[in-house]
């Protein structure tokens, strides 16, 4: 049986298997991929598991997002860690962002007799609504 970092044999392997968790807030999935695999490789197989677009998906290590060019190990990804897996919602190209207008409310005392509007003036200027 070979021992870590030697191949079959006994000889010297240059690179290992390794098992990676990936986790999302809702599903974890363990991966076992080539440490000397790239990030963007890896993103491929995580994107197939999860059934979502490669160009949606954000791999955090270590509290950063990972480089596509990086390997595994270059990114400090080792055997039993975790990477936490981000999948940005798909927007339609109809969806259009929601802006907000203001839209001023009438007063209500505007149609009310002029006795009852003194003394409501300044509460309608500052948005209060007291009732009469």
């Amino acid at each position: 049986m070979a021992g870590k970092g030697q191949g079959p044999g006994g000889n010297p392997a240059a690179f290992q298997i390794i098992k990676v968790t990936v986790k999302t807030l809702k599903e974890r999935e363990e991966f076992a991929v080539w440490e000397n695999s790239t990030i963007a490789d890896f993103r491929g197989e995580i994107a197939k598991r999860f059934h979502a677009p490669t160009n949606l998906l954000f791999l955090i290590f270590a509290g950063k997002i990972v480089n596509d060019q990086d390997t595994l190990s270059q990114a400090g990804i080792h055997d039993g860690f975790t990477i936490h897996l981000v999948i940005r919602p798909q927007t339609r190209a109809d969806d259009q962002p929601a802006t907000f207008q203001h839209q001023p409310r009438a007063c209500p005392w505007a149609e009310a007799p002029l006795a009852q509007l003194v003394g409501q003036i300044g509460a309608c200027s500052v948005g209060m609504h007291p009732a009469f």
